[in-house]
């Protein structure tokens, strides 16, 4: 068997490339001034900005990846997951009809592009969507000190099983990881890759000197060398 080769890490710091269907390729954000624009379109910029169809995503029913004729709403009543400190919190939607399919995510606007942050997702914007390349920090202000990688199951490595686990981890406000749900991967694979995930620990996110949780994506890569 040749070595294993494991990457693992937050969507936000993901070197995953994307497909030709990207959300921004035909909604280029806006290059007004924030002050312009109104609270929900600042709130789909740093989404667009963000985020893009996953060409791997395929929606059940379909066989295809999300389509790019959704629908964007806004919703201005403070999710849940929004902590109680100043600055606008919404929760975006892209929707697609007649697929089943609604991404959501939580939006923290700072007012400057170092103060805005994606605070929340759901499963099927970890399904169906993937992250643009970006420092972490400029997403969720959260880096990772410890890492320790997964164990590659035997009978999978003798199977030369290989794969992504997608994972949506909920990282409290101590920097711990308190919650993991798989999204998709190989099941020979998911109980190596939540069980890593479960000891990784990341810098607390800080805004306006308060600690928060957040929840995002966590893709762990299983690979055997050739």
């Amino acid at each position: 068997m040749g070595a294993l080769k494991f990457f693992g890490s937050l969507v936000f710091a993901t070197s995953f490339l994307f497909g030709a269907a990207s959300i921004a390729n035909s909604q280029q954000p806006q290059t007004q001034p924030a002050s312009e624009r109104s609270l929900g379109q600042q709130a789909v910029d740093l989404v667009l900005q963000h985020y893009g169809i996953n060409p791997d995503g395929v929606v059940p029913g379909t066989g295809k990846p999300l389509p790019l004729n959704g629908k964007w709403a806004i919703d201005k009543n403070p999710p849940e997951s929004c902590p109680h400190i100043t600055g606008p919190c919404l929760r975006v939607f892209y929707v697609v009809s007649g697929t089943g399919v609604s991404c959501e995510w939580t939006v923290l606007l700072g007012g400057e592009t170092d103060k805005n942050f994606i605070l929340d997702i759901n499963e099927d914007t970890a399904r169906y969507m993937m992250i643009r390349p970006e420092p972490v920090h400029k997403t969720t202000g959260t880096t990772s000190h410890s890492q320790p990688r997964p164990i590659y199951p035997p009978l999978a490595k003798m199977a030369r099983i290989e794969g992504t686990v997608v994972m949506v981890v909920h990282i409290n406000e101590t920097g711990h990881v308190d919650n993991v749900t798989v999204v998709s991967g190989p099941p020979e694979l998911r109980k190596a890759a939540v069980e890593a995930v479960q000891t990784w620990a990341y810098n607390p996110v800080i805004i306006d000197s308060t600690p928060i949780a957040i929840r995002s994506v966590v893709y762990v890569n299983f690979r055997l060398g050739r």
